[in-house]
């Protein structure tokens, strides 16, 4: 097997690329801070009041909260080849293997993450699927959260 021309950010971006095409989870979420070890950490940012100028300016300090969420789900994908170059060279084999890779990771961490957040909502069914978008658009607009990320 030869493997002296072997360019792993080429599968990987590919990988990355079909991922985010489909990827609905990555729409509805906030990307994570960081990761530490087996946990996802989010910094929440604090509310700023928004103040009546009377002719001087009160500073606020600023906070952020540490949000962390496990990591305990591992999936991966794995297909092999006798030569490594031949197959880099020949866009056409990677692709539509990559592509396929692409969305079965999708599908999955899709799903895993939209069945974790209706597990709060049972009433919610597919006739009354709207219905929840519009109420949880409202929440968070209520609640005022930021619609950046």
């Amino acid at each position: 097997m030869a493997v002296t021309n072997f360019i792993p950010t080429i599968w990987e971006a590919r990988l990355l690329e079909k991922f985010h095409e489909r990827s609905v989870a990555e729409l509805i979420t906030t990307a994570p801070t960081k990761i530490e070890g087996n946990k996802i950490v989010f910094n929440k940012v604090s509310d700023i009041a928004l103040n009546d100028y009377e002719g001087t300016v009160n500073f606020e300090d600023l906070t952020t909260s540490k949000v962390e969420l496990p990591m305990d789900v591992k999936k991966y994908w794995a297909f092999k080849v006798d030569d490594v170059d031949a197959v880099q060279s020949a866009g056409n084999l990677i692709d539509p293997h990559v592509s396929e890779a692409g969305y079965g990771l999708q599908e999955a961490t899709d799903k895993l993450i939209l069945d974790e957040a209706l597990k709060t909502s049972n009433t919610v069914t597919a006739e009354k699927v709207y219905d929840a978008i519009v109420k949880a658009n409202t929440v968070l607009n209520k609640n005022k959260v930021s619609k950046a990320d």
